[in-house]
């Protein structure tokens, strides 16, 4: 068994907080352009593959497309930040409160306007950055970020 003192300790995490950082920039600006290429591409996708009658989807796409570089930001604040540091349960309270987020989104949209594939594209965007947002802070409360 290796015994390291608090101080070597502390060294290893501040080098994995530091590395995780660096990943984290490098998720983001990958996860940025592929947004960009999703944009782009979306319509000439839709009308090779769906035709014109399909072309009201691109909006679909590219609101789905903007949880790309949100859900890396998540996954950065909570995998590899959160769980990987042994804040697992904080992390599954966060998952939890997310459904509650979501499903509270879907009974007022069902109760009030009723669904369309764009409401239900919104709510999920709107659910990932509140989650996003909340790990971001408790990265900051647990001093990972």
């Amino acid at each position: 068994l290796h015994v390291r003192s608090r101080r070597q300790r502390q060294m290893c995490i501040r080098d994995s907080i530091s590395f995780v950082k660096k990943i984290f920039n490098i998720s983001i600006l990958f996860n940025i352009l592929l947004y960009i290429v999703i944009v782009i591409l979306a319509e000439p996708v839709v009308l090779f593959l769906g035709g014109v009658q399909m072309l009201p989807a691109v909006i679909v796409i590219y609101i789905l497309g903007f949880t790309v570089p949100i859900l890396a930001l998540g996954n950065i604040f909570g995998f590899q930040s959160l769980v990987a540091f042994g804040y697992v349960k904080e992390f599954a309270k966060v998952v939890v409160i997310a459904g509650v987020i979501y499903f509270t989104q879907l009974l007022s949209l069902w109760l009030t306007l009723g669904f369309t594939i764009i409401s239900i594209s919104i709510i999920n965007v709107s659910t990932e950055i509140l989650t996003t947002i909340y790990l971001f802070f408790l990265c900051k409360k647990r001093k990972l970020w």
